[in-house]
């Protein structure tokens, strides 16, 4: 028997996706807290100056996608928390598991 006549013939239950445990955490949605930043009349080159980073392009680069270190991302977090009065369970998350 072929290895492709042996694939085929394992059955999976058909609701194999809705049994899959997603993980609790979710990542931090960057780009949504430098556009509420944003909103409240912060720069780039305001962030850029108040966290510990070289300079705006590096915000920049976070607001298109980028993906901070730990330490950068944990204080654009506390930025963000302080400037707009929410607390760490109103952090937006990105929810990388959803299936479309």
């Amino acid at each position: 028997m072929n290895i492709f006549a042996e694939l085929c013939s394992f059955s999976t239950p058909k609701n194999l996706f809705f049994n899959k445990k997603f993980p609790n955490y979710l990542a931090p949605d960057f780009n949504s807290m430098i556009v509420d930043l944003t909103n409240l009349d912060w720069t780039h080159e305001k962030i850029a100056h108040v966290l510990p980073i070289s300079g705006a392009s590096t915000v920049s680069e976070w607001s298109r996608g980028g993906i901070p270190n730990y330490d950068n991302g944990a204080a654009l977090i506390e930025l963000w928390m302080q400037l707009t009065s929410k607390t760490e369970k109103e952090i937006p998350r990105i929810n990388r598991y959803l299936i479309a």
